[in-house]
């Protein structure tokens, strides 16, 4: 049930509300007893009297309170009360990056997404090291101050560590958090019920980096099983498709780093993110200019927002200078440097579970285990004479026994069938870069192998037809 403005709450008093969602509501409350506005998230009684999601939630809000970084909302305190678990957070006034893009339904300006997602890998990678996973990295819970900083950028804080949880926790993943997870942004592996590392965490900031920079997701599926079955088998669109003044480089960044399988991601966030960067700032004629945000959502709060949408501390990034005191102006081009933050060590596959079911993964063939290699870029769509020549071949090869068609037909017909099957293997192997399913090259062999069965069962039908009948 929602609080009401002016009522009390755990000794907080409720001052407006923030947001609203499937996990409860955020108010802006003050404090008991400092003279402090604070975030305060309330879960709902049905989250709250579940006794395994009090103590896993119990356990991760002291998890999020361990981290210290400039660029990760503040956790203060957590609690119970009439039933109901609660959660306080750091409060300044603010928006978040899914606001920002709802006014630039195009995407964001490359050196605004550069901005934002440097900041955010540097907070992943700050929680990496401490054996922390986000699990729900999206533009929602990345949150932009009012006040901008010295290089004219607002300050940008990754929220909502509240579904965090160790890295090699033992806990799979749960209906619970099918529920606070976002299926636009979830890793595969998340989406199977696998252990994670943190870079199941950079899968997400990639389709998050995907949609600021072309205002859509990687697969922009409603039905979430669709959406669940695209993230484990299917290649997202090459965002060059969606945004042409990008470099077919930011092609191949987000490729590696939106690979099924963790292992031919890259080793860190900060390291994503740096290739990004320098991918952005390639080839960069004619860059597009994305209109001024709508005034009427810079510098307020959005009302109906999804309860991650904490406001954040205002503390500045870049280097100490004179305050810029405003937005950053559309025609801004320079890129911020990346922050400099805590750089945790490589991830590992130590703790991580075999996967159980097979991961598509149709970058360039190599080793599963070398995680240094160069991204391969986007695969182009598979041929479609490749896949047409697969399908005649077998029609063909069906139609070359007698009883379908005349002997002489069949012949022809088997002969159609080699001529189509071969056309389409040929195609195939010249194009390493697309599955062999997506050519229907199984097809094209069984159409070979019914017009070998088609000519063999012919001859012996002409030499019976030709040979002298007994007397």
């Amino acid at each position: 049930m929602a609080l009401m403005v002016g009522q009390e709450f755990a000794g907080y008093r409720i001052v407006r509300v923030l947001g609203a969602g499937g996990m409860g509501e955020v108010y802006l409350a003050q404090h008991p007893r400092l003279p402090r506005l604070d975030a305060l998230k309330v879960l709902p009684a049905n989250l709250s009297s579940d006794e395994a999601f009090r103590r896993r939630f119990t356990r991760e809000a002291d998890l999020a309170v361990r981290l210290d970084h400039p660029n990760v909302v503040d956790v203060y305190d957590r609690g119970e009360h009439d039933g109901q678990l609660w959660i306080t957070m750091r409060y300044v006034e603010g928006l978040d990056a899914a606001a920002l893009l709802s006014s630039h339904p195009g995407g964001l300006r490359a050196d605004e997404v550069v901005h934002i997602v440097s900041a955010v890998a540097d907070a992943l990678d700050h929680a990496h090291s401490q054996n922390l996973l986000h699990r729900d990295v999206k533009p929602a819970n990345i949150l932009l101050t009012d006040a901008a900083g010295p290089s004219g950028n607002r300050r940008v804080l990754l929220a909502d560590f509240g579904i965090a949880r160790p890295i090699l926790d033992d806990t799979r993943l749960t209906a619970t958090n099918l529920t606070v997870g976002s299926f636009a942004y979830s890793s595969p592996e998340q989406l199977a019920a696998e252990k994670l590392d943190g870079r199941a965490d950079q899968y997400s900031l990639a389709c998050t980096a995907y949609q600021l920079l072309s205002g859509s997701t990687p697969f922009a599926n409603t039905n979430a099983a669709a959406l669940i079955r695209q993230h484990l088998t299917e290649i997202p669109p090459a965002i060059t498709t969606r945004r042409r003044d990008l470099s077919p480089r930011v092609d191949q960044v987000l490729h590696r780093a939106l690979e099924k399988d963790p292992n031919h991601r890259y080793r860190t966030c900060t390291e994503f993110a740096t290739e990004l960067t320098a991918a952005l700032a390639a080839h960069p004629a004619a860059p597009t200019v994305a209109p001024p945000p709508d005034p009427s959502t810079v510098g307020h709060q959005r009302t109906q927002s999804a309860p991650a949408s904490y406001p954040q501390p205002a503390v500045e990034l870049g280097k100490p200078g004179p305050s810029s005191g405003g937005a950053p102006q559309p025609g801004q081009t320079s890129l911020p440097p990346i922050s400099p933050g805590v750089t945790p060590p490589p991830y590992t596959t130590h703790g991580t579970a075999q996967r159980s079911n097979p991961v598509v993964s149709y970058q360039a063939h190599g080793s599963p285990q070398n995680q240094h290699r160069q991204p391969s870029g986007y695969p182009s769509p598979p041929d479609p004479k490749a896949k047409s020549y697969a399908l005649w071949s077998m029609i063909c090869a069906v139609l070359s026994f007698p009883g379908v068609c005349l002997v002489v037909v069949g012949f022809a017909a088997a002969a159609l069938a080699v001529f189509f099957g071969l056309s389409s293997l040929k195609i195939s192997k010249a194009r390493p870069d697309v599955p062999p399913a997506q050519h229907n090259r199984g097809l094209a062999i069984a159409g070979l192998v019914v017009a070998g069965l088609g000519l063999v069962w012919n001859i012996g039908v002409l030499i019976a037809a030709l040979a002298p009948s007994s007397p």
